[in-house]
């Protein structure tokens, strides 16, 4: 079996991003989507989960953060001339041994993000 796991930061303070859902999905090459796990972080902004990843050319993932409301700082005054809004951030990856470890933290901001693959 695999582990995933992530650490959510905020850019804002440095703070850890609690109650974020993270969701991995898996995506056949016909374009097939399966939620593998659908997660909230913790008080420490961490989700850790074991699967067992299909791996080789047949298949990819999609992890998949949905922002948290605590990012939209953004005033209304200021909302009235943006005409759009991130609310999820998506990221493909190919998971190449289905007994790795596979950690993926991430600093979301209210206008971007960062992420990494720890080894």
């Amino acid at each position: 079996m695999a582990t995933f796991s992530t650490h959510i930061l905020s850019s804002l303070d440095g703070t850890h991003l609690s109650n974020v859902e993270v969701s991995l999905l898996e995506i056949s090459k016909g374009g097939k989507r399966k939620t593998i796990f659908q997660k909230k972080t913790d008080l420490g902004g961490r989700v850790k989960t074991q699967f067992s990843p299909k791996i080789g050319e047949k298949f990819e993932h999609q992890v998949v953060i949905t922002m948290p409301e605590s990012l939209d700082t953004i005033s209304e005054k200021d909302k009235s001339g943006k005409n759009t809004t991130v609310f999820s951030i998506s990221i493909g990856i190919k998971f190449e041994n289905i007994d790795a470890t596979y950690h993926m933290p991430f600093i979301l901001s209210p206008y971007g993000f960062s992420s990494w693959i720890s080894r």
